[in-house]
């Protein structure tokens, strides 16, 4: 009898497992934990239902909050390249270095580039990163 719904547990466990795989390890960590607490645990003292639901609720607030970041990840990727095609054609400056302030870049913004998910402008030849502008001069 204790068997059958521990049996029943790790196929709802092996379902969520499957599902939140592909949103991070983080979550696949969790349940792995999870399934490993059932399994061994004591079949005279289960573990306290409530307990494992609490669990399963923090699971599913995990994947809930990783569903947001990736959410605002994509947004903020968005906003980039709209930054950046809304200064084709204008005159910035920036620091390209940031370790190094003695070179400063004026000049006009001639294309941009997304690689790797950092979004670049392109200004007498140098590859500038955006939070590297420090003036953009109106038309």
């Amino acid at each position: 009898m204790a068997t059958s719904a521990i049996s029943a547990i790790s196929a709802n466990s092996n379902t969520a497992t499957a599902s939140a795989a592909t949103k991070t390890s983080n979550s696949d960590e969790f349940m792995t934990l999870l399934l490993a607490q059932l399994q061994n645990q004591d079949p005279l003292a289960p573990m306290d239902s409530t307990e494992m639901m609490s669990q399963l609720a923090q699971l599913n607030s995990l994947n809930a909050l990783l569903a947001i970041q990736e959410s605002l990840d994509e947004m903020n990727k968005s906003q980039s390249l709209s930054y950046a095609a809304s200064l084709l054609g204008k005159t910035i400056t920036a620091i390209p270095d940031q370790n190094d302030t003695s070179t400063i870049v004026t000049g006009v913004v001639t294309s941009m580039l997304t690689e790797n998910g950092t979004t670049t402008i392109q200004v007498d030849g140098y590859d500038i990163d955006l939070s590297s502008i420090v003036a953009v001069e109106a038309d």
